[in-house]
């Protein structure tokens, strides 16, 4: 694929599943990705009890910017692993996070970035987080250049 470019508020890519039942994983493998204007790249149950899906991108260029995220979440389980590869990643007011709000120990997935140029800028994030008794996700870097 050439571009992906999703924009606007509910726009995205999101595999979502009900009850226990799994999500599917989320890869995009493309020369440009863009999201803007709040949309998203999303895996894991928004209501349900299953566990995140992971989400793959590898590109050349990615832009997350205006609110846009990609993330994975579990509500009860273990949010699945955000792998990013690419020369070049932009956030600017975007995120990249996973996070899980189990009450019996879920983790929250790993955020893993092998990219030759990574800037932050306007309030921009990169987060793995659990929020009762779990343990958040690592995040690994491997980059060239870094610019907050």
């Amino acid at each position: 694929m050439d571009s992906l470019t999703l924009a606007g508020f509910g726009s995205g890519i999101i595999s979502n599943s009900e009850g226990t039942g799994r999500p599917g994983e989320i890869e995009v493998h493309a020369n440009r990705v863009s999201l803007t204007e709040g949309a998203v790249i999303e895996g894991g149950p928004r209501l349900g009890d299953g566990t995140g899906g992971s989400v793959t991108i590898n590109a050349d260029s990615i832009g997350i910017v205006g609110g846009s995220r990609i993330s994975s979440q579990a509500r009860t389980q273990d949010a699945g692993q955000v792998t990013i590869t690419a020369d070049r990643l932009t956030l600017d007011n975007g995120s990249i996070e996973t996070n899980t709000i189990s009450e019996t120990g879920g983790r929250g997935g790993n955020v893993v970035l092998t990219v030759g140029s990574v800037s932050l800028a306007n309030g921009a994030t990169i987060n793995s987080s659990t929020s009762q008794t779990g343990r958040a996700g690592d995040i690994t870097m491997n980059v060239g250049t870094l610019s907050l």
